[in-house]
């Protein structure tokens, strides 16, 4: 049996097959990371020296994906279809929102061993 979907994967899988049109963001660039792999990688970060895990960590996905990307991954890993999804720019907003927020994992990369997988594997 699969895994439940997070509340915003859900949304976009049940309004795709429910025929209802969803509009996503091509421009807003985030750092996905499949929850088995963040689960590891605390698993290592809390298996260090106080002193060594101390301060910020960045525990992120290997590819940075646009919320489109990520929807049209969902829509194919749950077999509908993603012609329901509209592409748009969250630039031609009247307020303006943040559009890269993606995070550098150099830090976990040095010093963790378990490296994330890219988040279509969870699916693939």
């Amino acid at each position: 049996e699969a895994d439940p979907l997070d509340p915003r994967s859900a949304w976009v899988v049940d309004a795709l097959r429910a025929g209802e049109p969803i509009t996503l963001f091509t421009d807003e660039i985030r750092g996905p990371i499949r929850a088995d792999d963040l689960a590891r990688q605390l698993w290592d970060l809390v298996a260090l020296p106080r002193a060594e895990r101390a301060g910020p960590w960045h525990l992120v996905g290997p590819e940075p994906l646009s919320r489109h990307e990520l929807g049209v991954l969902l829509a194919a890993a749950h077999g509908v279809d993603p012609a329901g999804i509209t592409a748009a720019q969250s630039r031609d907003l009247p307020d303006p929102r943040p559009r890269d927020l993606t995070l550098t994992d150099a830090r976990a990369a040095a010093a963790l061993p378990t490296r994330p997988r890219p988040v279509g594997t969870l699916w693939g």
